[in-house]
């Protein structure tokens, strides 16, 4: 067979619509990004698509092979079989029945299934099926250049869809970090590197979240949470480095709080949705004092460390301080006290106030934060002026 130039398209523009029930929750508009409405059901339509048409492009006799736990095989199989070229997937024994028979009816040449998680499922494809393959193309699910370019796309889409006002928030699920690598270099590529992203996981398989923690890359013994599409026990590396970056915050939930997102998509925008996206919905839900909304992003500026996410959760908030200046802080603070905050890290750490942020300014007690601890070596009082709350009309995406 011979590809043509004018090859088919493997994926296409989606709609952003307002969620009216989640903006009520949030206190701000919260657009959803429909990429569900993808020709593969995801948006891995975008990069397995860019990465599939790219490589036909050299071989037109490609056998393209994919490791997967469901929608990166899915991606894979619907953009081979759009240019009628034949793709294997080789999944998790994990991978639940209804995924492995959308994988045989998309055209798959084969489904196989292979080890406990994903990582052993791609040992296996790039160790032994690839090698006996003639022809046979390697996909991995996300990390690849193309594949976050091509995920990349979706920003200036996104871009040009709300007549070039920026976002307040961008909100993003994290697995082994395809999307989220492509948010941000989409992010970069139209100007908008500050604004702010909250990287969205489940525990138990929050290997992104871990690996901020420690301070380098870690690799999970195996997946724990329900969320199988986010099951990658190590992420990319282009995905640690981006996780470090200011703009970014990584929040973990619980397989219940995703859960519960799924339902909220379904009940309030008729949208079914698996928990890899239901976390993302995850963190508009109140639950008393554990969990409350996230009603705005504030900003305060403090001489010498940036304190940029006062983020509220119902009785309780978040403060985020780090070294340098706080990109966008002149347009969100007023003139504040000097800083008496000492020994903070070079690297951003995560504070928890000791009440609500005070409505005059004055003291707030701030202490060290580990995930589910409350430690205080860097215990302190700062006099911080109160700025501005930043709430204003932009929205958040999911």
């Amino acid at each position: 067979m011979t590809i043509s130039s004018a090859l088919p398209a493997l994926w296409h523009e989606t709609p952003l619509i307002e969620s009216r029930a989640l903006s009520q929750r949030a206190g701000c508009r919260i657009l959803l990004k429909l990429e569900n409405l993808q020709p593969s059901g995801s948006f891995k339509s975008r990069g397995i698509g860019a990465l599939v048409l790219s490589e036909a492009r050299l071989n037109p006799a490609a056998h393209f092979l994919s490791s997967s736990g469901g929608n990166a095989g899915l991606a894979c199989v619907t953009a081979a079989r759009t240019l009628g070229l034949p793709a294997t997937v080789v999944v998790p024994e994990s991978t639940p029945p209804h995924m492995i028979v959308k994988l045989r009816e998309a055209g798959a040449e084969d489904v196989i299934q292979y080890g406990e998680t994903w990582a052993e499922a791609d040992a296996y494809l790039r160790g032994v099926v690839l090698k006996g393959c003639p022809g046979g193309v390697y996909v991995p699910p996300f990390d690849e250049p193309r594949i976050w370019s091509g995920n990349a796309t979706i920003v200036p889409e996104v871009q040009r869809q709300l007549g070039g006002v920026r976002p307040a928030a961008v909100v993003c699920s994290v697995g082994g970090g395809g999307l989220f690598n492509g948010v941000m270099e989409g992010l970069d590529g139209v100007g908008w590197s500050d604004v702010p992203v909250l990287a969205l996981e489940t525990r138990g398989a929050d290997s992104l979240a871990q690996s901020l923690e420690k301070g380098e890359m870690v690799t999970l013994p195996g997946i724990t949470s329900m969320a199988k599409s986010l099951g990658a026990v190590r992420v990319a590396e282009r995905t640690f480095e981006y996780g470090v970056r200011g703009n970014v915050r990584s929040v973990v939930v619980e397989d219940r709080e995703a859960a519960w997102g799924c339902l909220e998509l379904a009940r309030r925008e008729r949208i079914l949705a698996e928990m890899a996206t239901g976390v993302n919905v995850a963190v508009y839900r109140d639950e008393g004092n554990n969990r409350g909304t996230y009603t705005h992003f504030a900003s305060w500026h403090v001489r010498g460390t940036s304190v940029y996410h006062i983020t509220e959760h119902g009785k309780e908030s978040m403060l985020q301080a780090g070294n340098g200046t706080c990109p966008g802080s002149e347009a969100h603070s007023t003139q504040p006290e000097p800083n008496t905050l000492t020994q903070t890290p070079s690297r951003n750490v995560i504070f928890k106030i000791s009440d609500r942020p005070p409505d005059q300014p004055g003291p707030v007690h701030v202490a060290d934060v580990s995930p589910g601890i409350m430690s205080t070596p860097y215990s302190s009082t700062v006099p911080i002026s109160l700025a501005r709350r930043h709430t204003g009309h932009s929205p958040a995406l999911l």
